[in-house]
């Protein structure tokens, strides 16, 4: 007999496994054959999955938001703290960004449910949701989950890349699982509404975690191991049961994460996308480019963990993927015979099918 919890869970999952033609319109498959990458942009607006907008990031920022919005991105999940940022800094943070983001509301606006970004979209705009990359702006407390939820945060990761209070991330040697705060954490995520995301935690902890939600979980911005090995990359294994539970994996253009020569391509990024499309399948793939116009900051962040190069990244500048590369990309997808169904679930449908379950 299964157990509450695992009905939920059978509930949640049979709930995103349904025909695209069954899903609202980022789901459902144009009547035609495509054959333009203009006209699948326009009919799915992009989601970019991990965009940095810490306070690190915000020197480099100028300019940033409108190229996404010229390029035709309908979503921008917009990183504002990382591990090291604490509860108060990123709570004062925060207050300068949103004050920032309503002065340009005529190109983005922040959305708490799914119904804002559609408002947003037929406004002409791109929505935004605050994304936290490790669990230092909770301060350790799951009650603030609930206050990070109504300010905007809609996705948070678990750990990044080392350890914390509520789990190993992937540079973790010991590779523990997901602690009893990290169990606490996972529950009341689900209950308010926040996505769970991945991305830099630990194999064990991230399994974990998949199994404790009874919401599909994100990893939002790695590539498959099986395209090139790195630490920040990620086994089949783990892809799959991401997958087997409703979640997605979007797919990075660092291009430390592509290939050992250290080179972003249009074509490479592709590579990976085929890659993680072969092991999950149309429905588990999404976008997580994760552009670095940051570079100076990565650049200090190399010089200032002498670790790093010991665990395969090699020495800045690291390339990735500009907004106006999402054209060619999906060009080249078309012509390596992806078809428009799963373009679409790439570029939008499959995180949409998330966030309205997870978010509303």
């Amino acid at each position: 007999m299964q157990s509450p919890t695992s009905r939920q869970k059978t509930h949640a999952v049979t709930g995103y496994v349904r025909t695209m033609a069954e899903q609202h319109r980022d789901t459902a498959p144009h009547p035609r054959p495509l054959t333009s990458a203009i006209e699948l942009l326009a009919l799915n607006p992009p989601w970019e999955g991990a965009l940095g907008w810490s306070s690190e990031c915000m020197p480099y920022t100028q300019g940033v938001l409108d190229r996404y919005h010229k390029a035709g991105f309908g979503i921008l999940s917009l990183t504002l703290a990382a591990e090291w940022n604490g509860l108060e800094q990123t709570m004062r943070y925060l207050g300068g960004v949103r004050r920032a983001l309503q002065d340009r509301s005529d190109i983005v606006r922040i959305a708490l449910t799914w119904a804002d970004v559609e408002a947003a979209h037929k406004a002409g705009a791109m929505a935004c949701v605050f994304h936290f990359q490790g669990a230092g702006p909770f301060g350790g407390d799951p009650g603030m989950i609930d206050v990070w939820r109504q300010l905007g945060v809609g996705i948070a990761i678990l750990a990044y890349n080392g350890r914390n209070a509520l789990g190993d991330g992937c540079q973790e040697p010991s590779d523990a699982g997901l602690s009893g705060l990290g169990r606490r954490f996972v529950a009341e995520m689900n209950r308010v509404g926040m996505i769970i995301d991945l991305s830099h935690v630990g194999r064990t902890t991230a399994r974990e975690a998949i199994e404790a939600s009874v919401d599909p979980c994100v990893i939002s911005h790695s590539n498959p191991k099986t395209a090139f090995r790195h630490v920040r990359n990620v086994g089949k294994g783990l892809m799959r049961a991401c997958a087997d539970a409703g979640g997605v994996i979007g797919i990075n253009s660092l291009s430390f994460m592509l290939n050992a020569e250290n080179r972003t391509t249009v074509a490479d990024y592709v590579d990976h996308i085929m890659a993680a499309h072969d092991i999950v399948g149309p429905e588990a793939i999404a976008l997580g480019m994760d552009w670095n116009f940051y570079d100076p900051f990565m650049q200090h962040m190399f010089r200032s963990n002498p670790q790093m190069r010991a665990q395969g990244y090699p020495a800045p500048p690291w390339g990735s993927l500009e907004p106006e590369q999402i054209g060619p990309v999906v060009d080249l997808l078309l012509a390596r015979g992806l078809g428009d169904a799963a373009i679409a679930g790439l570029l939008r449908a499959n995180m949409a099918r998330i966030a309205r379950r997870v978010w509303n």
